[in-house]
């Protein structure tokens, strides 16, 4: 249960001799596997960070090492935005760090953890991404990762989740909600008993929601938080997530972590310490995305003839949140309204119609390229876990190879780039030699694109 898996697996595929040679016999790689969403974030997020990369001097953009706080602002207006009223006015911008991505908050609890606590025992909820398994082994703690024995599921129970930390007593908990790459998600009844556990116990409660944005219905996901007796945030639960994945932005490298003040504030230290402050090119794009998304529910909650209202409504309620928790213009030289600065003037209606078209067109290829897959490979399948929300997929298939050799030879023979069980996730030993794998399919794929790579998988199953 090792990062090793990985780092042996992107040592073959990004040989460069290797890597060129598979590229010229192919004519391309078919990224089957990516996780990372390819088709075109929406315009309504590329046209307002054009419009900052076109319009505004970047010196203004500075942010502090706690990210941009207007971008802060529009985190905290979302979380409150989505979560129960009662539980929301518990959140503001003390309980949000921007990092460099999903993984730099990981990380930077990761440390916290390690200089701040005695928790040194972590317990995985299914089949996760394995930068989980790297910073286990770079900070000293002990790993274990519980998978569903029942058929044709992999997230375990509730009930298999109380036996596991009951045998094992975990210090911390970590799982991602949908789960990368299975897509499975606890119900509301699940994931309340799972909360329980965590106040109960008290144990440290990681909660990785990266891949939940790529969800068009994303308030289908349970909420993941809830106040402790105190009326408070739990202290030990921390909230990951970012813009890089399923918001086709991975370039611009921009995650947060929302936690207790004193984590956050470390946090934002250890930014200072490693590279002053997290990149904030777009910052202004990513803003408007979390308000888009506020905008969408308030859309869907309101009756038709207050559909309108309801969407300028929200955005004088950010307007009026920006003032008090972004008063500065970015470079902090001066008081500044700077979301009523830049977009003044927008047709929110409008930009919230394009916005949800766009997400409907991705959600649209996603189930579409899925059905294609499964039509097409169905002879093959011997198992599947199909998504419940978002764009990854897991399957086995019926093959007299091992999991490395099903890797290589893919690559090889087909250009295809598999992101296999003991690749993506730490559920499994580094040997890799086990005949019954799971592999991770991505339907955020051009729809052409994916085709022809399925049809390339199709043939190699075929031959054996």
């Amino acid at each position: 249960m090792s990062y090793r898996s990985l780092e042996r697996a992107c040592e073959y595929y990004y040989n460069p001799e290797i890597r060129a040679r598979a590229t010229k016999r192919h004519g391309g790689i078919y990224y089957l596997s990516s996780g990372v969403n390819h088709l075109r974030p929406p315009r309504a997020i590329t046209d307002v960070i054009a419009r900052e990369v076109q319009q505004r001097n970047f010196i203004t953009s500075y942010p502090s090492q706690g990210g941009a706080l207007l971008l802060l602002a529009a985190i905290a207006f979302d979380l409150r935005q989505r979560l129960d009223p009662e539980v929301g006015r518990q959140v503001d911008i003390s309980n949000v760090c921007v990092t460099v991505g999903g993984t730099g908050a990981l990380t930077n609890t990761f440390r916290y953890l390690t200089e701040h606590t005695q928790a040194r025992r972590v317990l995985v909820l299914g089949l996760n991404y394995s930068f989980f398994s790297l910073l286990c082994e770079r900070f000293g703690f002990e790993y274990a990762n519980l998978l569903s024995a029942e058929p044709g599921r992999v997230l375990p129970t509730i009930d298999e989740v109380r036996d596991a930390i009951e045998r094992t007593s975990p210090d911390i908990v970590i799982m991602s909600q949908p789960t990368n790459p299975s897509g499975e998600v606890y119900g509301k009844d699940e994931f309340s008993a799972l909360m329980d556990l965590a106040l109960d116990l008290n144990f440290w409660f990681l909660i990785d929601e990266v891949p939940n944005l790529c969800n068009f219905d994303s308030d289908q996901i349970v909420e993941t938080f809830r106040l402790n007796s105190a009326g408070k945030l739990p202290e030990r639960w921390v909230w990951i997530n970012s813009f890089s994945k399923s918001r086709s932005l991975a370039g611009l490298r921009v995650g947060y972590l929302i936690g207790a003040p004193e984590l956050v504030a470390f946090a934002k230290k250890e930014n200072e310490a490693s590279f002053w402050s997290p990149l904030n090119a777009g910052s202004t794009g990513l803003v408007a995305d979390m308000v888009l998304r506020s905008m969408t529910r308030a859309a869907q909650a309101a009756a038709a003839p207050e559909r309108d209202r309801a969407i300028t409504s929200v955005a004088k309620q950010f307007g009026r949140y920006a003032k008090v928790w972004a008063p500065y213009r970015e470079d902090f030289m001066v008081f500044a309204d700077v979301w009523t600065e830049f977009l003044a003037g927008t047709d929110w209606v409008k930009e919230l119609d394009g916005y949800d078209a766009d997400l409907q067109s991705a959600e649209r290829t996603y189930q579409s390229n899925w059905g294609h897959f499964e039509s097409r490979l169905h002879n093959s399948l011997i198992a599947t876990v199909p998504a419940v929300h978002g764009f990854n997929h897991t399957i086995k298939v019926a093959t007299q190879l091992n999991e490395w050799e099903f890797c290589q030879r893919a690559f090889d023979e087909t250009g295809i780039d598999f992101y296999t069980e003991s690749v993506f996730s730490d559920a499994s030993a580094d040997a890799m030699d086990s005949r019954d794998f799971w592999i991770r399919i991505s339907c955020a794929v051009d729809a052409d694109f994916f085709a022809t790579g399925t049809e390339a998988l199709a043939r190699f199953l075929n031959k054996g």
